[in-house]
Formats: C-alpha cells, sequence, structure tokens
C-alpha cells in the first residue's frame, strides 16, 4: 500500500513552477532525482505485489523492496536537496519521501518476521 502511495505522489506536481510543476511532476525530462524516486517506487510496488506468491516471500526478497523503500526516500530528498533549475520543490516530493519511508519500514519488519519464523533452533 505504501509503494501505491509512492507511485501516486509522483503525478503530484514535485515543483512550484518550472519543470515539474505540472501534474505527473515526477515524470519531468529535467528532474533527474523525481525520475530515480518514480522508477523505484514503481518496481517496488510490482515487487511488493509479486510477494503474495509464496516462493516470492524470503528475506531476500524483502531486503530488495526494502532497498527499493529506500531508493525512494533518498531520490525524493535529493530531489529536494536540488531541484531542477530556477524551481522550489512543492508536495511531491514530500509525499514521496513518507510514502517511502513507511514503504521501507514495513518490508524491513516483514523480513524481520519471516527471519524469526523461519529460524530452526537446535
Amino acid at each position: 500500500m505504501a509503494f501505491g502511495l509512492a507511485v501516486a505522489a509522483t503525478v503530484l506536481p514535485w515543483s512550484r513552477f518550472g519543470p515539474g510543476s505540472a501534474p505527473f511532476g515526477a515524470w519531468s525530462r529535467s528532474a533527474r532525482w523525481s525520475l530515480i524516486a518514480a522508477l523505484a517506487a514503481i518496481a517496488g510496488l510490482v515487487l511488493a505485489l509479486a510477494q503474495s506468491r509464496a516462493w516470492m516471500r524470503t528475506p531476500r526478497w524483502d531486503a530488495v523492496v526494502t532497498t527499493l523503500g529506500a531508493a525512494v526516500v533518498t531520490a525524493s530528498l535529493l530531489s529536494v536537496l536540488f531541484p531542477p533549475a530556477f524551481s522550489r520543490p512543492w508536495l511531491g516530493p514530500w509525499a514521496a519521501v513518507a510514502s517511502g519511508a513507511v514503504a521501507a519500514g514495513a518490508s524491513f519488519v516483514a523480513g524481520r518476521t519471516a527471519t524469526t519464523r523461519t529460524t530452526v533452533r537446535i
């Protein structure tokens, strides 16, 4: 669900004016960090949905999804720190930071839970 919100954040404007100020602001040509955040959010959403299959519910896949959530957060924060020329960040990157952090945290907790459940003590 959190990756779905991160993907939805790419629909919002990512800057107040200039490149990325229209709907789907993360997909503008000059906004390199927002595009990385958008692609990581989509990949995370696809993998999170694919984890409904039993063979995908492993700690390794949870680590991959956690890394994609961290990539959404990092790229969104870099988009805030280094916006396109002559523009200021707006609502989109902040929504992506929040939802990416929730996605990374939930995936991390799911991975930790799966690890403790599959551990066999002798």
